[in-house]
């Protein structure tokens, strides 16, 4: 089911549910309303989910957590509150693609289990009010190899180590979360696929790790920090 892009407005008919064997849902750049019906939960082997773009209200149905086959699923740009539903976690297998929830108005903290979507290649989290700290679980997506955008949240803490592990990871968003404290840790210089390394707006001190530096102009192409972060090779960047 394809209809984007159109300009269709109105809520998402629950009948929808209905049609077990579907394995396209493309809504996405429309005018919808509503919430999430709960009733898809029986859309077993639905494989892409897009709803961006729209003025959806209501929270993430933890019935999202059926979508077993499910390789891509975007719910960005809209109006959603409440929290990343843990039950997401249980798509562990399928979500090959992208788990794309940013610019919503969720809450609440990074569910450490989001750490169990070992296959996923995209993860989108920013500008939505998302507090405490980054989970070092993140580290175990080593599969993530486009985005990882944590920006304009009220996260806190250190950013943590393991997320040097993402090495295959082309771009990592973390700017304008003024809670986050501490040094970059030295291991994020193993990143070395990163083209957009972005972390400034928040209070974070010391220096970049060396190793990025030397990356920077090789593959690195955007490094962007406060500053008042020692950094020999951002100058002309920095903010």
């Amino acid at each position: 089911l394809i209809i984007s892009g159109n300009r269709l407005n109105g809520t998402i008919p629950t009948e929808l549910g209905s049609i077990k064997m579907l394995k396209t849902i493309r809504l996405h750049n429309n005018e919808l309303t509503g919430t999430i019906p709960t009733e898809l939960e029986n859309m077993s082997d639905l494989g892409d989910f897009f709803l961006h773009n729209n003025m959806l209200t209501g929270s993430i149905p933890t019935t999202f957590g059926t979508f077993t086959n499910t390789w891509g699923l975007d719910v960005s740009n809209n109006a959603l509150t409440g929290t990343i539903p843990t039950e997401l976690s249980l798509l562990t297998s399928s979500l090959a693609s992208h788990l794309a929830l940013e610019n919503n108005m969720l809450n609440g903290t990074i569910p450490t289990v989001l750490g169990r979507l070992r296959e996923v290649k995209d993860l989108r989290l920013a500008n939505n009010q998302f507090v405490g700290t980054i989970p070092s679980q993140l580290g175990f997506l080593t599969k993530l190899s486009n985005k990882l955008t944590l920006s304009q949240n009220q996260l806190t803490g250190k950013i943590p180590s393991e997320l040097g592990e993402l090495t295959e990871l082309k771009s990592l968003e973390l700017e304008f979360n003024a809670g986050l404290t501490g040094t970059f840790p030295p291991h994020l210089g193993n990143m070395t696929a990163l083209l957009d390394f972005i972390a400034y707006g928040n209070n974070i001190t010391g220096s970049v790790p060396a190793a990025m530096c030397a990356n920077l102009g090789n593959q690195l192409s955007r490094l962007e920090v406060d500053c008042d972060v020692s950094c020999s090779c951002c100058a002309e960047f920095c903010f």
